[in-house]
């Protein structure tokens, strides 16, 4: 007889412990679709914490929920966000607790049953929070039993939300970074605008103006004769004034190209004559430093639509850079139709490329130490400007070199149509 009490008396309390732990688990579902609901918003740190430490206190009926976010730099933590029960009183802020810390260190989960004095908190556990190996934060949960008063599952369900919550916090502070990043980048845009509107509009004006005037001096007769000894420092002046002009409009031009507001005339041209024009003009320059320029244009159309200016200007570019580096020797041009492309060859026996600057070679300023050791008026704007040009006009311009002192072959690639 007393076993068929025990009977039923036994599938009673099996059955309600099982509707007990079905409710738990459907909670932890429920905490897991807000937490995931949670993470998929772009929110700033604080508020991600704040909505996070108030959903599971609630679910969960903890004492005490708090998250703190681990300065690495500092090596301490500061607490980000809590939420408590109406019966908790105190403080919630334990960022210089060794409890805490500890558990940093470790990289643990960690439990204490003294770190709160409080009647209605008998334990407190804390779970460090891990994304890509490193710890961001901890998570602070103190509540009115003690670790061992807690199922098997409910000990799985709280270790299950950890790792949703620290990919949360993580991308959360991803983004405030990108924020921060991006407020800074738009500072800096306006500086580089405003600067680039000051050369553009004073510098280059005054520049030009006094190139101007060495020009009238040295070439108009009605300022008088100009004495022997005065005249190579009037054209050294009219020279460095001219190469000041230059400069001043390949950077704003390759501003302008890189920012995508370069406007380009494309008309119909031959681009086979833009190289002859560029390369005669060329040999006096390289001529002047003891050096050969030979053009071979093998026999074909070379007719294409494209800036004619500009990519004039890159070509002379591609050349003046092979002639700066070039001590001795010289450098052979060659022009030549490939199927549907047309490919300009600049080979030097120049200084080569170094490992250090291929990466950079074609970049806004890109140079490394060598370069200014041999061009000591290097800026690194000419083979960005090129760079620019090129694929503007739907083509592609590429350098090789075997090494140091070693020669370089600069390509130009250009499509027909």
């Amino acid at each position: 007889m007393a076993l068929e009490n025990n009977g039923p008396k036994t599938l009673a309390e099996n059955l309600y412990k099982q509707g007990v732990e079905l409710a738990a688990k459907n909670k932890v579902l429920t905490l897991f679709d807000q937490l995931y609901a949670l993470s998929i918003l772009t929110l700033e740190p604080g508020d991600l914490a704040k909505r996070i430490v108030q959903t599971i206190q609630g679910d969960f009926s903890f004492e005490l929920v708090s998250i703190f976010l681990y300065d690495l730099e500092h090596k301490k933590l500061q607490l980000l966000a809590s939420a408590q029960s109406e019966r908790f009183k105190g403080t919630t802020d334990f960022s210089e607790s060794p409890f805490l810390n500890e558990v940093v260190i470790n990289g643990k989960m960690g439990y204490s049953e003294d770190l709160i004095n409080n009647e209605h908190i008998r334990a407190s556990l804390a779970y460090p929070l891990v994304s890509d190996n490193k710890i961001i934060g901890v998570l602070l949960l103190s509540l009115n039993r003690t670790y061992k008063d807690l199922v098997e599952y409910e000990k799985k369900s709280i270790e299950s939300f950890i790792n949703v919550i620290a990919v949360a916090l993580d991308k959360a502070l991803l983004y405030k970074q990108l924020k921060e990043t991006n407020i800074e980048l738009g500072i800096a845009n306006e500086g580089q605008t405003n600067l680039i509107h000051i050369i553009n509009h004073q510098i280059k004006g005054y520049l030009a103006k006094a190139r101007n005037i060495f020009s009238e001096l040295l070439s108009t007769p009605e300022y008088g004769p100009i004495s022997d000894s005065a005249k190579p420092m009037l054209q050294e002046g009219f020279k460095s004034l001219t190469e000041g002009v230059d400069f001043v409009q390949d950077f704003l031009t390759a501003s302008n190209i890189e920012k995508g507001t370069f406007v380009y005339n494309m008309q119909p041209m031959d681009f086979g004559k833009i190289v002859t024009e560029v390369a005669e003009k060329q040999k006096d320059v390289a001529r002047g430093k003891g050096l050969t320029l030979e053009l071979d244009i093998v026999s074909g159309d070379y007719n294409m639509k494209g800036d004619a200016s500009q990519l004039g200007q890159a070509v002379r570019n591609l050349i003046d850079n092979s002639i700066k580096y070039t001590p001795t020797g010289g450098l052979k041009l060659n022009l030549e139709k490939i199927v549907n492309k047309i490919l300009l060859t600049i080979k030097d026996t120049g200084v080569g490329i170094s490992e250090e600057l291929k990466p950079k070679l074609f970049t806004k300023g890109g140079r490394d130490k060598d370069s200014i050791k041999i061009n000591v008026n290097s800026t690194g704007f000419g083979l960005s400007f090129v760079k620019g040009v090129v694929e503007a006009h739907q083509g592609r311009v590429w350098a090789e070199s075997a090494g140091l002192n070693k020669g370089s072959t600069f390509y130009m690639e250009l499509p027909i149509s």
